[in-house]
């Protein structure tokens, strides 16, 4: 399930992890809620399947208390 940013898969939905590693999901709405989920001090970017945009480091938000 973990891959590197390089080779993420941009047909399904990703969250990617300040480490560079990235989680692929096949149901958006649950990486959506794993999304929301993630504790405060979390730094994740989201992306939804097919979205071709770079994540950059301003994408990366930490999730609020």
């Amino acid at each position: 399930m973990l891959t590197t940013v390089d080779k993420a898969d941009l047909t399904k939905t990703r969250i990617y992890r300040a480490d560079g590693l990235v989680d692929h999901f096949d149901d958006p709405q649950l990486a959506y809620r794993v999304w929301l989920a993630a504790p405060k001090g979390v730094r994740l970017a989201f992306r939804s399947a097919n979205d071709a945009r770079p994540v950059y480091p301003h994408d990366f938000v930490d999730r609020p208390a």
